[in-house]
Parts: structure tokens; C-alpha cells; sequence
């Protein structure tokens, strides 16, 4: 695709080849590299070009005396620029033709979602992001890290990546069974006002206590009704409900930011497959691993990390 710069960077080569046929220039400088740079000062221009200063020793003459002469051939290209000089001891400004702009923003429209993009690459990028705990609402850091992590999710695929947006669910440990602690906690609250009879527990230290956990207890009473008691198979149940109600919440956000992921991916399923634990074992039998204070350690500074990171607690 033809852009405006494509056209900056033919058009003094154009003129460089017509000064080297002039014997204005050595033949050498046919195939020198032509950079554009923005200036710092907008008054400046467009686009700078320091073509006259980096190719004035092999040229043998001051910068400034070839910028004027590609200047001169510049300048007849009215329909690419409004304006070009000599700057400094040998810089070329330019400033682009409006008409340029204008059919630029067309082809731009013309072309719609396809514009920029690039031929497929066969390249797979997994690109996890957000990935909070399924134990509560988002917040804003979370919102800032969706909006980054979508924005670099549609330009890899604009440059031609195969790219898989995964949220790594972390529906495994302490974090949720803290949560499904809270909403009994909650929820056995709601049961004392209809039995004066049953008994509340105290709140867990490091329990959850936003009023989304009573969200949660009150949707749990609405279909359990009052219990007395809590087996292990319902704390099981209890910490799959909060984590489904979480989810769905946290996905509910995401799609009013406008960002989705193509995979949401379980940590319990992890474990459930047996993957760490032979994890485990591959690393042990390569001496990657070792105890201390009661954790295993994995050697990552072996592999330039700043310190050794726990893989079991």
C-alpha cells in the first residue's frame, strides 16, 4: 500500500538519481537510505531529512549545497508539498500538501477495517491479560490493563499475528475459598432473621466485604433457603457458585469496554489434569528445583531473574 511517505521517500530519490545523472552527485549515493523524521518544532514542518548531512562526506561538498539542489526538484512537486527548505547547515523541511491529507483520510475510509492490514503471518501469539481473580468486580487498574491489552490484541492482528486473547481464570487456592467463606458468612446472616435459632460465624480477617458478597449470599438464599449446616460438599458447591457469579460479572465489564478474549482458561482444570504435577517432576529430574522454608523453589536466576521464585507453597 502507497502512503504518503512512500511517495516523500520515491520522490527524492527521484531527485537524488536526477543529480547523480546531472554528475551533480556520485554514483554511490543511488541506493543511500532516505529517513524521514518529524520535527521538533512544529513551525518546522511535516517531516525533516537529513539526506544532505549524512552524504555530504561522500558527496565532498557542504550538506547545505545539496540540500539546496534536491530542494529545487522538490519544490516542483506541488501536488506532494506545500512548502520545502533548507534548514540549519543542511536539513530539508517539508510540509505535506493538504491535498495529500485529503485523499490519504479517503483511501484510509475507503478502505475501512482492512486498512493497515498486513499479509497473514504464520505466527501464534497467546496474549493474556487482565486475568483478575474471580472473587469480586474489576477496578480501574483492571480497566487500564483491558484497554491496553485489547488495543495490542487488534494491532498484532492488523500486522498480520494469529493472536488468541486468553484470560487465565484463577478459579484455584486460597482466594476463592476465602470468597465462598465470605458469602456463608453472609448468607448464614439471612438465614438468623428467618431462625432466630441458627447461629452467625464471625467474619473471616481476610474475608471479602463488599456489598457484592451480599449480592451473592442473597441470590444463594433466594434458591437454598435456610440451612443450618455446611458439608464439605456444599462449601464446594458455595465456591462455585461465587465463582460463577464473579465470572459472569467480570465479563459483563468487559463487554460494556468492548473488550473479549477467545479463551477463558481454568487454573483448577490445570491442576485437575495432572500438568503440574508432572510439571513438577520434569523440573526435579533436571535439578531445576529445591526446598526451603517449608516451599520449593524453582532456579530462575539461573535464567536471569532477580531471585528464585516459589513453585509450591
Amino acid at each position: 500500500m502507497q502512503t504518503i511517505k512512500t511517495h516523500i521517500i520515491e520522490a527524492i530519490n527521484e531527485a537524488v538519481k536526477t543529480l547523480i545523472k546531472d554528475g551533480f552527485l556520485p554514483a554511490e549515493l543511488v541506493d543511500a537510505p532516505v529517513q524521514l523524521e518529524r520535527p521538533k518544532v512544529k513551525e518546522h514542518g511535516d517531516l525533516s531529512v537529513n539526506f544532505a548531512m549524512a552524504n555530504s562526506k561522500a558527496a565532498r561538498m557542504a550538506p547545505r549545497l545539496i540540500a539546496q539542489k534536491i530542494v529545487e526538484h522538490l519544490s516542483q512537486k506541488r501536488d506532494l508539498f506545500s512548502r520545502v527548505e533548507v534548514a540549519g547547515p543542511g536539513f530539508i523541511n517539508l510540509s505535506i500538501a493538504d491535498r495529500q491529507l485529503i485523499e490519504g483520510l479517503g483511501r484510509i475510509n475507503s478502505a475501512g477495517a482492512l486498512w493497515g492490514k498486513a499479509a497473514a503471518r504464520d505466527i501464534r501469539i497467546n496474549l493474556e491479560f487482565v486475568s483478575a481473580n474471580p472473587t469480586g468486580p474489576l477496578h480501574v487498574g483492571h480497566g487500564r490493563g483491558a484497554a491496553v491489552g485489547d488495543a495490542l490484541a487488534r494491532l498484532l492482528r492488523q500486522a498480520g499475528y494469529d493472536v488468541t486473547c486468553e484470560y487465565y481464570l484463577n478459579d484455584a487456592g486460597r482466594q476463592v475459598n476465602n470468597l465462598a467463606a465470605s458469602i456463608w458468612c453472609r448468607y448464614l446472616e439471612l438465614c438468623a432473621v428467618q431462625d432466630s435459632s441458627i447461629g452467625t460465624l464471625p467474619f473471616p480477617e481476610d474475608g471479602y466485604q463488599g456489598a457484592y458478597v451480599k449480592e451473592m449470599a442473597q441470590k444463594y438464599f433466594a434458591i437454598h433457603g435456610v440451612s443450618r449446616a455446611l458439608t464439605e460438599k456444599d462449601m464446594d458447591e458455595l465456591k462455585a457458585f461465587g465463582i460463577q457469579e464473579a465470572t459472569a460479572a467480570i465479563k459483563e465489564t468487559l463487554s460494556t469496554l468492548g473488550v473479549s478474549f477467545d479463551l477463558f482458561f481454568s487454573e483448577k482444570s490445570l491442576h485437575e489434569s495432572g500438568a503440574l504435577r508432572h510439571a513438577v517432576e520434569v523440573l526435579t529430574d533436571r535439578n531445576e528445583l529445591y526446598e526451603q522454608d517449608g516451599a520449593i523453589f524453582f532456579r530462575s536466576t539461573t535464567y536471569g531473574d532477580e531471585k528464585d521464585r516459589v513453585v509450591v507453597r
